[in-house]
């Protein structure tokens, strides 16, 4: 099998090196890391009291209305980041299912876009296995959403001091000076949030049609494998009787139409 330099030199590499393994999976583990401490920031920024006297108290609570109102936006904000934490998390799925086995995954996957395309199932080139290994070598949404982050964590000390100064505001509003504060710091989140919602949507799509494929190419191999061996077993006494017991009567018409 290795009976070339070449191929025991890579053998010599892989034996020395940590093995086959996928960057896609280690930035999908960043972007969950982050984006689950920024989730836990935005939820602790959003809490607030309820008005009125708490227990215990003996004078009442008021928050701010514009903090409330911010508090409510900010929650919005945490559905956002919860949504590319399940994205992340699916492409981890999907790249770890790969990951696994690897090696054999590659040959039996090249074998299933020869038969997808020498079936007329798939078009000729490299499209389907492409797409079926997308989230192994399709790095650009997951760059996208990291540098995404990125721009939430600049964001994210601003705000936290200046809401932290208008929860010390026990009244029905914020003095105007932190009032335009809090709308320039509500404000400089929008567009992160806004392009994190897209990067999610270009993650989510790009697991969904790589599993979507990988499904496709795996029946395809299977199928090709059934053909085979029932074929094979056609030609054997001993198993032909089981073989022509189990076959469906679309299969028997095709044999049958071969003499």
């Amino acid at each position: 099998m290795l009976d070339s330099p070449k191929s025991q030199a890579v053998y010599n590499a892989l034996k020395s090196s940590g093995g086959l393994s996928s960057p896609a999976g280690q930035k999908a583990d960043s972007a969950i890391s982050q984006a689950t401490d920024y989730a836990g920031q935005l939820s602790e920024l959003a809490s607030l009291p309820e008005d009125g006297i708490p227990p215990g108290g003996t004078l009442p609570v008021i928050v701010p209305r514009e903090l409330r109102k911010a508090a409510e936006k900010l929650n919005t904000y945490g559905v956002g980041l919860d949504g590319s934490i399940d994205v992340s998390t699916g492409l981890k799925s999907a790249i770890g299912e790969r990951m696994d086995g690897i090696a054999s995954k590659m040959a039996v996957m090249g074998v299933a876009g020869q038969v997808a395309t020498a079936m007329g199932e798939q078009g000729a080139g490299c499209g389907a296995l492409g797409q079926a290994f997308g989230v192994l070598t399709s790095s650009a949404p997951t760059d996208a959403l990291l540098g995404v982050l990125g721009e939430l964590a600049d964001n994210f000390g601003p705000l936290q001091d200046i809401i932290n100064e208008c929860k010390g505001i026990n009244g029905a509003s914020l003095p105007p000076e932190l009032k335009a504060a809090l709308d320039a710091a509500m404000a400089a989140l929008e567009g992160p949030m806004a392009a994190l919602d897209a990067a999610s949507a270009q993650i989510e799509s790009l697991v969904n049609d790589a599993q979507a494929m990988w499904g496709e190419l795996e029946a395809t191999f299977n199928r090709a494998v059934e053909t085979s061996v029932l074929l094979a077993a056609l030609n054997n006494p001993c198993i032909q009787g089981i073989a022509e017991a189990v076959m469906p009567d679309e299969v028997k018409s095709v044999l049958d139409s071969f003499g």
